[in-house]
């Protein structure tokens, strides 16, 4: 399918009047990355001509270009193929940000990507005798990767037998930290929540009936409703993460939850998409 909207920050392309377009003369085909690649750092095995990866990781942050321009329906109300100065003003005020926004690519069937990216554009001018024409924007991430639309879950475990499980579909294999995992407590003592596929174990002491505890994965922060005024030093810092691995060749996704003290968790996290570039 091909691209020829986008949304960012809730606003869409096609409501400044513009469309993704190509000014090139293309041969047709085309290359789409999946994401940024990997640098890896291996050493040769003795006497053997292999090399073994000591390590992995990602060079940079996912990064694409592409352009814009006026679509039919302005130019014939504007009678001009040329962006004036409020135009252009607007557009890169919307789109040149020093904070990431979300981007999500719309297709010409109107169908939205299930990819999405956390980004911001660097802008620059495309012209025509003196004239602007359109807009090459180069749409710089915050992750060599994208995300799946951010999932919830809730999940109430009475008693240390109890357990939910959640089975995790990103594309990367690791973990994630949920954004924000409440847990409201349904009795008084240590919590120790544990997750089957996570060596770690998340430990809260001296909790309370009714004490709703909050915790930032991405900020490392933890919070609660009530004046639990030890709480720093009652907890272990093992924030709660949802882990996808692969063993002998099979996909263990499944993150089984346990809780030593009746408790309500609920839990939101984006899953990693790598399956599509955007435009």
């Amino acid at each position: 399918m091909r691209c020829t909207d986008f949304e960012y920050d809730g606003q869409l392309l096609s409501d400044y009047g513009f469309i993704i377009c190509d000014f090139g003369d293309g041969a047709g085909t085309e290359t789409v990355s999946t994401g940024s690649p990997l640098n890896l750092n291996t050493i040769q095995m003795p006497h053997l001509n292999k090399f073994k990866i000591m390590s992995a990781q990602y060079g940079e942050a996912y990064s694409v270009t592409f352009q814009i321009a006026k679509t039919e329906d302005l130019n014939a109300a504007t009678d001009t193929l040329f962006l004036n100065e409020f135009e252009l003003s607007r557009l890169i005020r919307w789109l040149n940000r020093k904070e990431f926004h979300k981007f999500k690519a719309i297709y010409e069937d109107g169908e939205h990507a299930k990819t999405y990216y956390m980004g911001t554009f660097n802008v620059q001018t495309i012209c025509l005798r003196g004239n602007v024409i359109g807009l090459e924007l180069t749409l710089q991430t915050n992750a060599p990767f994208g995300y799946y639309e951010p999932v919830e879950y809730e999940m109430t475990l009475t008693d240390a037998a109890d357990n939910c499980t959640i089975c995790d579909t990103s594309d990367e294999t690791g973990y994630i930290y949920p954004y924000i995992v409440e847990i409201e407590c349904l009795g008084s003592g240590d919590l120790t929540i544990c997750n089957s596929n996570d060596a770690r174990q998340t430990v809260i002491r001296n909790c309370v009936e009714g004490e709703v505890i909050t915790l930032y994965g991405e900020t490392k922060q933890i919070t609660s409703s009530t004046e639990h005024l030890k709480l720093c030093n009652d907890f272990n810092y093992s924030f709660i993460r949802i882990v996808n691995r692969r063993e002998n060749g099979n996909d263990e996704n499944s993150n089984t939850f346990t809780a030593s003290l009746p408790c309500r968790i609920r839990l939101v996290y984006s899953p990693i998409s790598k399956g599509k570039g955007v435009i």
